[in-house]
């Protein structure tokens, strides 16, 4: 059931992902009240998911003992991207301080990207192949995490992360059919 609704909350993220990109770029460039409640809401929002997707694809992998090596680099992840939405909350509410934000929230990108590209490198040593996605799934987080951390290729990481959302919804998906089809007395694995 969790991972059935986490497979639906990964095509959400895959689905909102360009689109929030577009507008958060094009709301930057104005100003008031209601931009700032809406640049806000959207941080707040693809934080949570980011964390949930995250939580989710971090207990998948190490209770189901596929790989325990995921869970500093995913811990780490979802700790940066927290402090990342903290610093880019404070940056949005002080326009005075936004400059002096920058430096730190682009620091925090090369750093998140970093953490995303280690954890797809990490991910090929599992043993488990996801259903057939291992190899594609870690070469799209190690892509995704390079374009970040070159923060000239941030669009394109996005884009990649956005693939990345719906494969994950697929290894979710896939997992909850083959969970469907254990007999009635075999332990889960």
């Amino acid at each position: 059931m969790v991972l059935r609704w986490g497979g639906r909350l990964a095509m959400v993220s895959a689905i909102l992902t360009l689109p929030l990109f577009v507008i958060s770029l094009q709301l930057d460039a104005r100003g008031g009240r209601s931009i700032l409640i809406a640049q806000l809401l959207m941080q707040i929002s693809s934080t949570l998911i980011f964390v949930v997707l995250t939580g989710l694809l971090r207990s998948f992998l190490v209770r189901n003992c596929l790989f325990r090596g995921a869970d500093r680099p995913l811990f780490f992840l979802i700790l940066l991207n927290c402090v990342y939405a903290a610093f880019s909350s404070m940056a949005l509410l002080d326009p005075q301080s936004k400059e002096q934000f920058q430096t730190v929230l682009m620091t925090l990108v090369v750093a998140l990207g970093m953490l995303q590209a280690l954890f797809g490198y990490l991910l090929r040593r599992m043993e488990n192949d996801l259903g057939g996605f291992k190899r594609a799934f870690s070469s799209l987080n190690v892509f995704t995490g390079v374009c970040l951390a070159s923060l000239v290729l941030i669009p394109v990481g996005v884009l990649a992360s956005a693939v990345a959302d719906v494969m994950l919804a697929t290894i979710f998906f896939r997992e909850v059919d083959r969970q469907g089809h254990l007999p009635e007395d075999s332990p889960e694995p």
